[in-house]
């Protein structure tokens, strides 16, 4: 069975034997996607869907910043690592103020990139599980209040029926609608929330793979 891969990820760098370097330091663990022109990256990004994109400062044309607040401005909450060297480190900065997730200074060391860009990932997957949870809390707050409200239609009408037969006693009565409410109303609740367990176990069984 082969590994699973990570990702996808994004690395931008004009320089081709840094493109590579870095496409041979990360490539075994994640699904990497390499461009040296960092306005064909912008573009690709709607097909290749990264989740974390990782970019040089100093490339022509765009420059790794303008990369940066192009990108936001169209994916706000896309994950973005600069890479810097010494020299360009007060630009740099710069990137963070506007919206990059981490900074990391050249020459750098393999397993710094590697671990940002996993605390990257691991960012990326929290703000998943916390949009869906807010998203199911909504589904389901919406979800009980419509069943409520149906089977509450439905117990009066098999309320009368009952309440009208004279061979079924009181205490009988009293309990169906006791009972009855609690089980329909109990099994519904049960369901959605088994749902929504099922859907954010998925999405912690990829974060699980991201081991520091």
């Amino acid at each position: 069975m082969s590994e699973v891969k990570l990702g996808p990820i994004m690395i931008v760098d004009d320089e081709a034997p840094m493109l590579k370097l870095l496409n041979a330091i990360l490539s075994e663990r994640f699904e990497i996607h390499a461009f040296s022109d960092p306005q064909e990256a912008f573009l690709n990004i709607d097909k290749i869907k990264p989740l974390v994109i990782l970019s040089d400062f100093n490339m022509p044309k765009w420059n790794g910043l303008t990369l940066l607040k192009n990108i936001k401005e169209k994916y706000p909450k896309m994950n973005f690592i600069i890479l810097t060297g010494h020299a360009e480190k007060k630009m740099a900065i710069e990137a963070l103020r506007a919206g990059a997730f981490d900074l990391l200074e050249k020459p750098f060391e393999e397993e710094i990139v590697v671990l940002s860009i996993k605390r990257a990932l691991r960012n990326q997957y929290m703000e998943h599980i916390n949009e869906r949870l807010i998203s199911l809390n909504q589904n389901l707050c919406s979800t009980v209040s419509k069943l409520a409200r149906n089977y509450e239609e439905r117990f009066m009408l098999a309320e009368n029926i009952i309440y009208n037969n004279p061979h079924i006693d009181q205490t009988d009565k009293d309990n169906y609608k006791a009972h009855s409410k609690v089980r329909k109303k109990g099994h519904v609740l049960e369901q959605l929330v088994s749902d929504t367990a099922k859907e954010i176990s998925e999405i912690k069984e990829k974060e699980k793979l991201l081991v520091f």
